[in-house]
């Protein structure tokens, strides 16, 4: 039998205590969804100014908080199963109410400071993630005497460094702005004391929530999913994030361990914006250590993994995260690029950020894993990797994801398995990709302004310092030689849209280029000693009147003589 009980948020603050469970999301409220907030209490106050003579409570309702005991947690300590967000967003709106009360040098009702309160462990709630933060600048300075004083203190010395963190300060300065511009704004005649003291009163007397307590026993993970369905969608990684919990939610020991180990996984990767870091390291681990999964499999394989209990009646979720923790040094290499070796971090980057193909972390993975000691064959296989990638992903454009990454986890399998394992790689990536097939599709290859730089560039032999130098260098431009569509200098009929991405109708130059059909500008540019793209260009305009298919052609392939040895899988 669930426990529900309308309470107002005094009654919250007197009476409870919450803590925020490692498997929920972290805060994500952002300024508008909090500044929603502030109009509803600042709405909810000037209907009750407005209609002094009414008698109705006008209370507004949050909605729910979904609850459950902390065991051996101090009197009134909950866990918040849903609801955390709100309950945050209203100690952070808390915070920014007392600093315009003291700014405005206005006493305040005592009850609110009971938000702040007490030790680091029994304050009105305690954070997930961004906790240090969320303690050193939302409740220390709560209780000082002058606290907007000692806030801005501690936002200007405590710098935020993560998104919950920015989330925390952003979310508080929005609110003590428009509280203070409200204030600052009422008429001449307006008692701005009367006011301040009308919105305290609302927030602390007029918004209910529903609190729910779920007894111990019950299976809170499944109603965590429940609610979370309502709304933004819990992302596959949280998902498969409290399924683990979930598999030891009524093992204490059990619990806290897995609690140490998430920590000790996710703590050891650093955050990427760009990426769900949780579902793609699982993803990936999974790839590489067992099969190939889709994301949208990912929640019933680890399901299946941590659900039974082992023969020897420990945890499926403490061996799952030991295995996950031995490579989660390895994994944050892959995203930042930060091991010991600059040849091995320059060929990572390659992969990842210039040819783009993260399908190959699951191969990756494994070799950092297998010969992070030996760096000679990793870097050997990291070469060979990047070569492979480039000719069949972008030359040969094999682009069947479900495929490559199937291929890539039966790389990673052999790296893991086998002895002598890099002669196996070397001819795995021969057979998918033989010189005759590359030569051939390099002949009539297109490719994408992406990685133009990185082909120019091994075109022209530079090592890996100069082809970094040359990648990251703005000034040097894409030109196509040939246009797309007709222009002053090139007719209809001078033009062949297959041909315009072509390798042979790029140049990589200093400047945009205004070219003709002879491309008589490009005569005059000519460098000692000459850069290989203008060199094969000027070559076939010596047989070539004006540039056209036949000539890029041409080009293509006087380029296409040496690519099985620049990107050699031998």
């Amino acid at each position: 039998m669930l426990d529900t009980n309308p309470l107002n948020l005094l009654s919250i603050i007197l009476n409870y205590r919450f803590v925020i469970p490692v498997y929920q999301r972290p805060y994500t409220w952002d300024e508008e969804k909090i500044l929603e907030l502030w109009n509803d209490v600042k709405e909810n106050w000037v209907w009750r100014y407005q209609n002094v003579d009414n008698n109705a409570n006008h209370n507004h309702f949050l909605g729910s908080v979904l609850t459950t005991t902390v065991p051996d947690g101090q009197p009134g300590q909950l866990y918040i199963v849903d609801g955390q967000q709100r309950m945050t967003s209203l100690t952070i709106f808390a915070a920014a109410l007392i600093d315009v009360f003291n700014s405005n040098q206005v006493a305040y009702d005592d009850n609110l400071l009971a938000m702040f309160r007490g030790n680091k462990s029994s304050v009105f709630i305690i954070l997930n993630e961004g906790s240090d933060y969320f303690y050193n600048v939302i409740i220390e300075p709560s209780r000082a005497e002058d606290s907007r004083e000692a806030r801005k203190q501690a936002i200007s010395t405590i710098k935020a460094e993560t998104e919950v963190e920015s989330k925390i300060k952003g979310n508080y300065v929005a609110c003590y702005k428009a509280i203070e511009h409200y204030v600052n704004n009422l008429a001449i005649n307006e008692n701005k004391q009367r006011h301040l003291k009308g919105l305290l009163s609302t927030f602390l007397n007029f918004l209910y929530v529903v609190k729910i307590n779920v007894p111990i026993g019950v299976n809170i993970i499944r109603i965590f999913h429940t609610l979370n369905a309502r709304g933004e969608p819990l992302s596959t990684g949280d998902i498969v994030k409290s399924i683990i919990f979930g598999s030891v939610w009524n093992k204490p020991n059990e619990f806290a361990k897995v609690s140490e180990l998430w920590q000790d996984v996710f703590g050891e990767i650093e955050s990427e914006p760009s990426i769900d870091v949780i579902t793609s390291y699982l993803r990936h681990h999974y790839i590489s250590t067992r099969n190939y999964v889709a994301e949208r499999d990912l929640t019933k394989v680890y399901q299946t993994i941590v659900e039974p209990n082992s023969i020897d009646g420990s945890s499926h979720a403490v061996k799952l995260l030991e295995s996950l923790k031995d490579e989660a040094e390895h994994y944050n290499t892959l995203l930042q690029s930060d091991s010991k070796s600059d040849e091995t971090n320059t060929h990572i980057t390659l992969i990842r950020d210039h040819l783009n193909v993260t399908l190959s972390f699951p191969a990756l993975l494994a070799a950092l894993g297998r010969w992070s000691q030996n760096p000679v064959t990793l870097n050997q296989f990291l070469r060979l990797t990047e070569n492979f990638l480039f000719r069949y992903f972008h030359i040969q454009a094999n682009k069947n994801i479900p495929a490559l990454e199937t291929f890539m986890s039966d790389i990673a399998k052999v790296i893991r398995t086998n002895q002598n394992a890099l002669p196996i790689v070397q001819q795995m990536y021969k057979d998918k990709s033989a010189d005759g097939s590359f030569l051939n599709a390099f002949l009539i290859a297109n490719i994408g302004p992406n990685i133009t730089k990185y082909v120019i560039g091994k075109l022209e032999r530079q090592d890996n310092v100069q082809l970094m130098r040359f990648i990251s260098n703005t000034n040097f431009k894409l030109n196509y030689l040939m246009p797309r569509v007709p222009n002053q200098y090139f007719a209809k009929n001078d033009i062949d849209v297959d041909c315009y991405r072509r390798i042979g109708n790029l140049l990589i130059w200093s400047s945009k280029l205004k070219l003709d059909r002879t491309l008589n500008t490009l005569r005059n540019q000519q460098q000692n000693p000459l850069p290989v793209n203008l060199s094969s260009v000027l070559q076939v305009l010596d047989k070539h009147q004006y540039w056209g298919p036949d000539a890029i052609i041409e080009r293509q392939t006087i380029l296409a003589k040496d690519v099985n040895t620049i990107w050699s899988l031998s």
